[in-house]
């Protein structure tokens, strides 16, 4: 017997199985971290490629607003799978690097003028269809998104037990969208 197994009064057997346990432990909270980090890049891309067709939607050039929707839902609905009690301003905002704060923050507010702008401009074009204003709003509710799980990568923002429990609800969140987009991916193909 071991002089750990001796101290504890543990059996070697019930050590090697307690060892065992937190490795696995250990692997899942190192997966789950990494699914976060793959979620983050993801997240990154997708609001990267918002804001290019932000500009370009700024020069008048279109895109199909409905290809938008679904690419940044079916990124934030992961995303937001991650957050603390549904509350990102409450919680993940606070735990943010000073840095991205009023990046965050400033999307919000640029978001909202630009709908009002748009708003009050006299238009043909409701709001609801410019694509100035759905992508300025998805610039702003991506990186919002993005706070999620950059706030769980923060060291002592979240404790395993809890990493595990948001992981495995954005990937229920992550299947739910999978689903939707291959049953309308299924419906677009079977029209055309």
């Amino acid at each position: 017997m071991s002089t750990e197994a001796q101290r504890t009064g543990e059996t070697p057997h019930f050590q090697h199985h307690h060892n065992i346990r937190k490795e696995k432990q250990g692997m899942i909270a190192k997966l789950a971290k990494t699914y976060i980090l793959l979620l983050l890049i993801i997240g990154i891309l997708g609001l990267t490629l918002t804001i290019f067709l932000h500009i370009r939607a700024l020069l008048g050039v279109g895109f199909p607003i409905n290809h938008l929707f679904v690419v940044d839902f079916a990124i934030a609905v992961p995303l937001l799978g991650l957050a603390k009690e549904r509350n990102v301003w409450a919680n993940e905002i606070k735990a943010l690097p000073t840095w991205v704060k009023p990046l965050t923050i400033g999307l919000l507010y640029y978001s909202i003028a630009i709908t009002l702008a748009i708003i009050w401009t006299p238009s043909t074009i409701s709001p609801a269809e410019s694509p100035v204003v759905i992508s300025a709003f998805f610039c702003a509710f991506l990186s919002t998104g993005i706070c999620i799980p950059i706030a769980a990568l923060t060291p002592g923002y979240i404790d395993s037990v809890n990493l595990k429990k948001r992981v495995a609800r954005s990937i229920i969140g992550l299947t739910v969208v999978a689903l939707f987009v291959t049953v309308q991916l299924a419906k677009t193909l079977h029209i055309h």
